[in-house]
């Protein structure tokens, strides 16, 4: 009885330990290295930043956004307090730092999957990515990135 109860107790510990949050794998790289905490975002400056959003819009496309992207969209993950961001491309996954300062936006070279993807979606949103030096949030629940005064994209909170 009394190795019964034990083997129970190791069951509840062991389960707990691996119950894992489904919303971190929904934005995390699978193959993607960690990165250096040496541009930390101060998160009390921007605390809004923080989680999940998806492409709505992107500044240059002809074919709309659902032909661009037929199966998913790309999105974004931010994580102010390590200053990372996590995404897709809509194909593969990436990581990367983020630094911000006020409204001013900047991010580093992504670590990617290597997964070939068909069509331009990809490319057009890495080009994007690489050119945004400001942002702002729009009522809590967009979060527009320019270059400049520019638009380039545009992306709705995810819950």
């Amino acid at each position: 009885m009394k190795s019964l109860f034990n083997l129970f107790i190791l069951s509840v510990l062991f389960i707990v330990a691996c119950n894992n949050d489904e919303s971190e794998k929904e934005a995390a790289p699978s193959a993607a290295p960690a990165i250096e905490k040496k541009n930390v975002v101060q998160a009390a400056a921007t605390p809004s930043l923080n989680g999940l959003w998806e492409l709505t819009d992107i500044a240059g496309i002809k074919t709309g956004l659902a032909k661009l992207y037929p199966r998913q969209k790309p999105n974004l993950n931010f994580d102010l307090q390590s200053g990372a961001v996590r995404g897709s491309t809509a194909c593969n996954r990436f990581l990367c730092q983020v630094k911000i300062e006020g409204e001013k936006m900047n991010f580093g070279d992504p670590a990617m999957t290597k997964v070939a993807c068909p069509g331009d979606g990809e490319k057009v949103f890495l080009e994007a990515l690489k050119k945004i030096n400001s942002f702002s949030i729009i009522d809590s629940n967009f979060l527009q990135l320019r270059a400049d005064s520019l638009e380039m994209m545009r992306f709705s909170r995810k819950l």
